[in-house]
């Protein structure tokens, strides 16, 4: 299932897109959100049919696809990876957009 999660004519999100947008990511959903320079593609990494099917979609193999991990904060990435060192820490937080 593909949701549009924005009006496109008007760029802004209401309260039931953004709900219907997440209800859709807890089940395996894919959906479609502007970022500051193009429209991505978002799945929840927790459905890894829906990691394929993104992979699919953009026309590369699951086992080679590379895509970004969009997480709330800095602490969160210790959910998914590997402890990180504080060095690799703080570059990231140097480089990387976000507050």
């Amino acid at each position: 299932m593909l949701r549009a999660l924005v009006d496109p004519r008007l760029h802004v999100v209401v309260d039931e897109e953004r709900e219907a947008a997440a209800e859709s990511l807890k089940e395996g959903g894919m959906v479609i959100y502007p970022t500051d320079t193009i429209y991505a593609m978002g799945c929840s990494i927790m459905h890894p049919q829906a990691i394929e099917r993104m992979a699919k979609i953009k026309g590369i193999r699951p086992d080679k696809a590379v895509f970004s991990l969009i997480v709330h904060d800095f602490s969160h990435l210790a959910d998914y990876t590997k402890p990180l060192s504080s060095t690799l820490f703080k570059l990231m937080k140097h480089s990387l957009p976000g507050p």
